[in-house]
């Protein structure tokens, strides 16, 4: 099911970032990342991602900034974005309550919910 789907990976910490992507490459995802939002609507457009991997705290936009501007966007509102963080779990699902990110993943469960939750956007699809 993983095979020929792009996922963006963006999280301005190097190290959170290869995690992310070595956790979805080892399920069959084609990996790009890239460290900062600016730059991830092109991003998107040029390299056919089928959906996107952001951290919420980055200091150059946060990542529910980013997802906002997806949503208002025609041409990216439907692609699938979600949000990975080590806040609050409460703080996280208030995030998810206004509809703008599709699924929110906390860090401590990378592994075991990220692959799961992305399968479950892209089938949707």
């Amino acid at each position: 099911m993983a095979l020929g789907q792009n996922i963006l990976v963006i999280d301005d910490d190097d190290t959170a970032r290869e995690v992310t992507s070595a956790v979805l490459a080892a399920a069959g995802f084609t990996t790009h990342s890239i460290s900062s939002p600016i730059g991830a609507t092109r991003a998107v457009r040029e390299l056919g991602i089928d959906a996107v991997v952001c951290d919420l705290n980055m200091p150059a936009m946060r990542g529910d900034a980013l997802a906002k501007l997806f949503r208002q966007s025609k041409s990216l509102h439907s692609i699938p974005l979600i949000l990975i963080s080590g806040a609050p779990r409460e703080e996280l699902e208030a995030l998810i309550a206004d509809g703008t990110v599709d699924a929110i993943v906390h860090k401590s469960d990378l592994s075991s919910v990220l692959v799961q939750q992305l399968r479950r956007l892209l089938s949707r699809r």
